[in-house]
């Protein structure tokens, strides 16, 4: 069946030609996307296929008015002449099976229609794709569109052209999408063309042209493939120098050889050939200043040589104002790759030139630079840290946080509505602690009508009631998108702060990220610890409370008493944390996760012999029972050698565990102290005794005898001393 658009009465004022071969997956689309062109003028569409084994043949006949068949011989411009000869048009536009028009042909068909027309050729812009899901381009404009004389013919076996441009030439700002180079099919190409362009040098070894596309088929990803596509750059410059100079190869071979450098990340090298590039070009302007000028920039900034880095991006960025005005009309224009004009590296230009005012303190022009990156893009938010972490900087230091809501907005709607989330945590990361300037720009935030839970916490952090508070938070509750998030760790605070209920809260939340929640407030909320600890004293759980209630509690508590810092375990060394409230809430620590492990184990568990089953964190407040009952039945000797194995057992306990050692130790040593002071005293009462009893006050003695006696019963000497009232007296001296 042929396609819908039939073909017209008249002479055709264009003519369409294609070669393809094994196009199905592609061709349809491509045809289909005629179908605009074919219905505003008259048209024909000649389809050579050069030994398709699927449905290729089939669809083209759906479309074509024309289809021929053409035996494959090693050259493509043979192929294209075969089309070129069935063409009848004024004009004659060629296309391949992967490349598609984009939906609006406007520009094409009123160029076609003008009377008079001064050009004799037109350019389209040809997007190379390199990934499935179009993210990875890069831009050229290709002259396709050319006016038929009898001398239009193509030449060259392969990435053939009509053998002299039609000038003077129009650039149509119509997108042709072309799907050929895309990872694995551009593989198999390269393999293809390689062989193609090696047979034309042996014709021609100094083939500037065959040796340029050469340079294509070998990728940067083995060392072999990069030495000779270095080889053969260095080839394209000398013979060129030696010739005509400058000229597009030249150009092209530069930037593959910077290209293959600033890949291996050999700044040294990439630095040394840009200065060779731009010192032999002089000072005209090239297409393929925008890839050099961009590559300078790049190094420049990443050896931290900021000066340079931005006048070389500044450059960059006016070129591509340039050619998107159509006004760099150079001659490597319509042969030039310039991936560089993918908004993606412009975008990542402004945000390393803003990076390079902030260093200059200019935050105005810093702003400038952010505001010409645009607006933010699935990949520019994949690198988060270049984009967001540029826009949280400014608006840090400049404390201008205008941009704020608009680039949570445009998050918001990428990365499958996720996106919300990397724009809070590069957030976050900036304003970590919750001062003056994180408050102001929370507030921002919340005065929109964004409705995404980020926009909503910056609601709750800035809430001017305690009623507006509570709504929110049970909103953000709700929401399984703040709750399994550990961003929203001031779910917890506003929880303390308001005086909710914390158990309400916290079965909310997801169990496995409340840590990371408390650990997150700890450095963010710099009154969290004591603002938790006061609430958990004001709010103390009756024994009738669950198990759930009691295992949060002893949960927040150890947070409190070990630092949120899983490397170090550093405690906390807040100044509101002395160690008579440190005590406190150790005490309260241990006893209620006393409590709790007799709710939740059967005593047989607790037995020494099956607490290896049991969590560290239980086992350490088993021990600890057992130093309390053995300071209290054997003394604070013995408690001290179980808390010395606990320490041993527990090193994460240390300063728990050292508290209560030391007190112990504290003990001992006032107890060691007042036996000595005792027994210093007694032997003074002694003494005096012995005095009085010896000097014939048997009376006096006899009083200091029985206070003694009441003192210290058990005193061996007392039988001595009872003797020298009884019996024959004795002089100290005795």
């Amino acid at each position: 069946m042929k396609a819908q658009v039939k073909k017209p009465a008249q002479k055709p004022l264009i003519s369409i030609g294609m070669i393809v071969k094994n196009e199905e997956k592609t061709l349809e689309d491509c045809l289909k996307a005629m179908s605009p062109i074919r219905e505003a003028v008259p048209s024909e569409l000649i389809v050579v296929d050069t030994g398709s084994t699927d449905r290729t043949v089939e669809i083209a006949e759906r479309y074509a008015d024309k289809v021929l068949h053409f035996e494959w011989c090693n050259d493509f411009a043979a192929a294209r002449n075969v089309s070129l000869e069935a063409a009848s048009g004024k004009w004659y536009l060629y296309l391949d099976g992967d490349e598609v028009l984009e939906e609006n042909c406007t520009p094409l068909i009123e160029f076609l229609k003008t009377p008079n027309n001064p050009y004799k050729s037109a350019s389209l812009l040809c997007r190379n794709y390199g990934d499935e899901a179009r993210t990875v381009y890069s831009d050229f404009r290709m002259i396709r569109l050319h006016r038929r004389t009898p001398q239009t013919r193509f030449e060259g076996a392969i990435h053939e052209r009509i053998a002299a441009y039609n000038v003077p030439t129009k650039d149509l700002p119509i997108i042709v999408h072309h799907t050929g180079y895309i990872e694995g099919i551009h593989e198999s190409k390269r393999r293809r063309n390689r062989k193609l362009l090696l047979l034309d040098l042996e014709k021609d070894p100094d083939d500037l042209r065959t040796l340029r596309h050469l340079l294509d088929t070998y990728g940067m990803e083995t060392l072999p493939d990069i030495v000779e596509q270095n080889r053969i750059a260095r080839k394209i410059i000398r013979i060129s120098e030696e010739s005509d100079g400058i000229n597009t190869e030249w150009l092209y071979a530069y930037y593959a050889l910077v290209l293959s450098a600033v890949n291996r990340r050999e700044y040294a090298a990439a630095q040394q050939l840009l200065q060779e590039y731009y010192d032999k070009k002089g000072e005209e302007e090239f297409a393929a200043d925008i890839n050099m000028s961009f590559f300078k920039g790049m190094v420049s900034f990443d050896n931290h040589d900021y000066s340079a880095a931005k006048k070389a991006y500044l450059d960059y960025q006016r070129l591509c104002a340039l050619y998107w005005d159509g006004k760099l009309n150079t001659p490597d224009v319509y042969s030039m790759t310039l991936p560089q004009l993918h908004p993606y590296p412009h975008a990542l230009s402004c945000y390393a030139t803003a990076i390079c005012w902030q260093n200059e303190g200019n935050y105005p022009e810093m702003k400038g630079s952010l505001e010409r990156a645009g607006a933010l893009t699935e990949k520019t938010l994949e690198r988060a840290d270049a984009s967001l972490m540029t826009e949280f900087l400014y608006a840090y230091e400049a404390e201008d946080f205008s941009r704020l809501a608009g680039l949570l907005g445009e998050a918001s709607f990428l990365q499958n509505g996720e996106g919300w989330k990397v724009f809070a945590e590069w957030f976050e990361k900036r304003f970590e602690q919750f001062e003056e300037r994180k408050k102001d720009a929370c507030l921002t935030i919340a005065q929109t009508d964004l409705q995404n839970p980020f926009a909503q916490l910056c609601r709750l952090r800035t809430a001017q009631t305690r009623e507006q508070a509570q709504e929110l938070l049970e909103q953000l509750l709700d929401d399984p998108d703040a709750v399994k998030t550990p961003l929203f760790a001031d779910l917890l605070y506003a929880t303390v702060f308001y005086q909710f209920d914390l158990q309400h809260t916290l079965s909310a939340l997801d169990s496995s990220l409340v840590e990371r929640y408390w650990e997150t407030l700890a450095k963010q909320r710099p009154d969290w610890p004591e603002l938790l600890d006061t609430y958990l004293m004001e709010h103390p759980l009756q024994e009738s409370d669950p198990p759930v209630c009691w295992f949060w509690q002893t949960r927040l508590m150890l947070s409190l008493l070990l630092s949120p810092e899983p490397d170090t375990k550093v405690l906390f060394q807040q100044p509101w944390l002395d160690e008579e409230r440190f005590a406190s809430l150790a005490q309260r620590y241990l006893d209620a996760m006393t409590h709790y492990c007799r709710m939740v184990y059967q005593p047989a568990m607790l037995l020494p012999e099956n607490r290896v089953a049991l969590p560290a964190e239980y086992r350490f407040v088993i021990g600890w029972q057992e130093a309390e009952a053995l300071q209290k039945e054997q003394g604070d000797s013995a408690c001290l050698q179980r808390l010395g194995e606990m320490l041993q057992e527990f090193p994460l306990m240390n300063r728990l565990i050292g508290l209560f050692t030391a007190r112990t130790r504290q003990r001992l040593e006032a107890q060691k102290q007042q036996r000595e002071e005792f027994e210093a005293l007694a032997e003074n009462v002694k003494q005096q005794f012995y005095r009085l009893a010896s000097d014939g006050q048997i009376a006096h003695a006899a009083q200091i005898l029985e206070s003694y006696r009441a003192l210290c019963p058990d005193d061996p000497e007392l039988l001595l001393m009872q003797s020298q009232l009884d019996g024959p007296r004795y002089t100290l001296e005795s």
